[in-house]
């Protein structure tokens, strides 16, 4: 068994000073107001994301089924009613996270903004007194020795120390991975962690003026893998070569870079990584 660790929560860098230029460069070559100008790529993003993140929580919704619900409302048959929302919710809290691109840093790092996030993605899937609330039962991490806080006061504690430390850091993308990982690590809802990390990951990217990442849903299984190591490590290591694979694909997509040319370039950036 493996308690939590408050040492999680100190601050230790993430990125490399190379990386994290190149991560500036990547950014910078398909601005947030490019992208939320662009109204059919923002829909299609919007959909993608919710597709893949539903994909992380194992929802069964294929792609095609989860683009009709979202765009013309039709269920596919045989899924749940739960999978549809979910889908739902995670579109609908990426629109208005993204939206929300005049929210300050200081008000994404807080309680309250986290709190709405989980409302959020959370509605119709938890009983109203369980979204946005500390959890107050014990839970366990499926494929983890980790065994997260069971006392909500020692969680309210976390949380506040976790959005204190994120908001020392400077670099955007050092502070949307490090909350990310902590968020997810904390387990400070009673469910949905996982998806409210990663929205708050977006909201942090999207009130420092940048695009936010889009995992593809062939990543999936690496971003589970890497958020299991971090519970069990506190390594940042493994999230973070995904998080600059994805994003690297994430821009070049946008910019619609051919995927031959998007295959070469992830194999040229696994070759930086290994040489280092």
């Amino acid at each position: 068994m493996m308690e939590f660790s408050p040492e999680y929560f100190d601050y230790r860098p993430i990125f490399s000073s190379e990386e994290k230029q190149y991560l500036r460069a990547l950014s910078k070559q398909y601005s947030l107001e490019q992208f939320v100008s662009d109204h059919q790529t923002f829909e299609e993003r919007s959909i993608y994301y919710a597709f893949v993140s539903s994909k992380i929580e194992g929802n069964q919704y294929s792609k095609k089924g989860a683009t009709l619900l979202l765009k013309y409302g039709f269920t596919e048959n045989g899924k749940t009613m739960q999978d549809a929302m979910m889908l739902i919710n995670l579109r609908d809290a990426f629109v208005d996270v993204t939206l929300s691109s005049d929210e300050k840093i200081e008000s994404v790092l807080t309680k309250h903004y986290v709190c709405t996030i989980h409302s959020k993605v959370s509605d119709k899937l938890l009983q109203s007194h369980d979204r946005g609330q500390v959890r107050r039962n014990y839970v366990t991490i499926s494929g983890s020795d980790y065994v997260p806080l069971d006392n909500p006061y020692l969680l309210e504690e976390q949380l506040q120390r976790l959005l204190d430390v994120a908001l020392t850091i400077n670099d955007p993308f050092e502070q949307a991975v490090f909350a990310h990982c902590n968020l997810a690590y904390l387990q400070y809802f009673k469910d949905c962690n996982k998806r409210t990390a990663r929205l708050v990951q977006t909201a942090i990217m999207a009130a420092h003026k940048v695009t936010p990442i889009f995992l593809r849903e062939g990543a999936v299984q690496g971003y589970l893998i890497s958020l299991l190591n971090y519970y069990e490590t506190g390594d940042f290591k493994q999230y973070k070569e995904l998080f600059l694979t994805e994003y690297e694909h994430t821009i070049k997509q946008l910019q619609g870079v051919a995927p031959k040319q998007l295959e070469a370039q992830s194999k040229a950036l696994k070759k930086i990584l290994a040489a280092r």
